[in-house]
């Protein structure tokens, strides 16, 4: 008989599959940062183990590579709006944000509280507090839209600096502000998991 599942790969699973920088070992941010938000992501998973007491073995929230995953697709976004197009992300010449969405960051905001998600949460919806809510089945799904707002009080709006990712192999080069805004950037990562043999080229959006 085989032995019962014992969650004894997830150690091994952050170790060896999940970067520093919270991405996933594929290539393709459309597909790497999917790791976490897609219906059997980790996310979930986490959620399935919080809510099974009798399993005590690995807390997935207690691994700073969780975090970084919810982290992740902010510090991928250009002009904050696009992800860069690497592999088989998006389209040419139809850049979109992907892998960044209100309901993730939120969610992260609550188990983290790292003010960059309050913040991106704010971005997100364009600065209009009256969009972001908890869950249906919170005690009071708006005390969270209070905290953001205190957040962003205090820390003021969502900003994107300079980064390099070098767990990922991503550097991106960010200048100017509002429609003189630009975004350089030279991906050196793997090729592995939809990703492309185009390493080093490079990529610029700016102006809009």
């Amino acid at each position: 008989m085989g032995r019962e599942p014992d969650g004894g790969h997830i150690p091994q699973l952050f170790v060896s599959e999940i970067d520093r920088d919270g991405v996933g070992s594929e290539g393709a941010p459309g597909y790497s940062l999917g790791w976490l938000r897609w219906p059997l992501g980790m996310k979930a998973l986490d959620q399935l183990l919080e809510a099974r007491p009798s399993y005590t073995r690995n807390r997935i929230r207690n691994y700073a590579r969780y975090r970084q995953m919810f982290l992740a697709p902010i510090r991928l976004t250009a002009l904050g709006r696009y992800v860069p197009s690497i592999g088989d992300t998006g389209n040419t010449g139809g850049p979109g944000i992907g892998g960044l969405v209100v309901e993730q960051c939120l969610a992260g905001f609550e188990l983290f509280g790292d003010p960059m998600l309050a913040q991106a949460a704010h971005h997100l919806v364009k600065d209009d507090l009256s969009q972001i809510r908890g869950q249906i089945t919170d005690a009071d799904p708006e005390a969270i839209r209070e905290r953001v707002g205190r957040v962003v009080d205090a820390h003021g709006p969502l900003r994107f600096g300079s980064d390099v990712m070098t767990g990922y192999g991503l550097a991106l080069l960010r200048d100017g502000e509002g429609e003189t805004e630009r975004t350089l950037w030279v991906y050196y990562g793997r090729n592995t998991g939809h990703g492309h043999a185009d390493r080093l080229n490079l990529g610029l959006y700016g102006f809009g």
